[in-house]
């Protein structure tokens, strides 16, 4: 890294953004796109906005950055970031970085993840706890039962119930068997994943037609899955896999030196991981921890700001 007066580079984070009328995801933890402006207004009378390749540029060549830079990043390669994002940015002219998750892109399959948080906008945490854990005993009677009391860290803006629930499926239990019980529990009791899995994600068009439109590209893994949960070799099988559908895909190679850590809790990867990452070539790397990214920033474990955090 060249010395550029050390500029400082907000990344905010995002997830779902809707219209108030988009049924798909209005349900959802999220922003409406009146909220999503407010934000860009706000964010643009402190910072620059610049694209994740004027960062890497800056990294790599010493390129002239703004003091104080803002990238735009949207996790899990949702339909609602083609559907609203995208054409906000577009008319605004900036750029957004998106981490794309490969197995509900290229193979179609549900994300546990994205199950999780519709389910939990659907039933109560108790009726949650009851039909899983009715699956939990008919399919897998050796696996741990869903427990409201469970401990758990993090979720700040969910109560104890949802906290408790989000943190066994995604921290604790062993994650192939946690994407049979929680596609078994959607599939039963909401409706086909088929049905999901086309109205929730991006299709390979959508992602060509938003690179070719300066929006960076970037790995998030194949499954999604908390590389903590993972042993070495799985989470090298995860990264090459998840590689190599987008190095087929993307015209801009330069987007495959990102990676984003899936959950990028503290908990979610370690030093091993990184040393993986580090060796898959990747130069810099998104985590959710909260913070600003100066000189002292560990490009590995690059800081993010959650959209929950900002005003609107």
């Amino acid at each position: 890294m060249k010395d550029n007066a050390h500029p400082v580079v907000n990344v905010v984070m995002y997830h779902y953004v809707f219209d108030a009328d988009d049924n798909d995801f209005n349900h959802l933890k999220g922003i409406t796109t009146d909220m999503f402006r407010s934000q860009i207004d706000i964010l643009a009378k402190e910072y620059s906005f610049i694209s994740a390749l004027d960062y890497l540029d800056y990294i790599e060549d010493g390129k002239q950055l703004p003091p104080k830079a803002c990238i735009l990043s949207f996790d899990d390669g949702t339909s609602d970031h083609y559907r609203h994002v995208f054409p906000i940015l577009q008319e605004l002219g900036i750029p957004g970085y998106f981490s794309i998750v490969t197995s509900a892109i290229q193979d179609r399959q549900p994300l546990f993840v994205s199950l999780i948080h519709n389910i939990l906008e659907s039933f109560r945490p108790q009726d949650i706890c009851q039909k899983m854990n009715s699956i939990i005993s008919d399919k897998y009677p050796a696996h741990p039962k869903l427990s409201l009391d469970h401990a758990y860290m993090g979720y700040p803006y969910d109560t104890k119930e949802r906290a408790a629930i989000k943190y066994q499926v995604n921290y604790c239990w062993n994650p192939s068997i946690t994407q049979a019980i929680v596609s078994d529990f959607y599939s039963r009791f909401v409706e086909p994943l088929d049905v999901f899995v086309d109205k929730f994600y991006l299709d390979w068009d959508q992602v060509l037609e938003m690179e070719a439109n300066d929006m960076v590209i970037a790995n998030h893994s194949h499954r999604h899955s908390a590389y903590s949960l993972l042993s070495d070799d799985e989470i090298a099988d995860d990264l090459k896999k998840s590689g190599e559908y987008i190095r087929d895909k993307i015209t801009n190679t330069r987007s495959l030196r990102f990676f984003t850590y899936p959950y990028g809790t503290k908990g979610s990867f370690n030093g091993s991981t990184i040393d993986i990452v580090k060796d898959f070539k990747y130069k810099i790397a998104f985590s959710t921890t909260r913070g600003q990214n100066d000189a002292r920033v560990d490009l590995l474990r690059l800081k993010r700001n959650s959209t929950s955090d900002l005003p609107s």
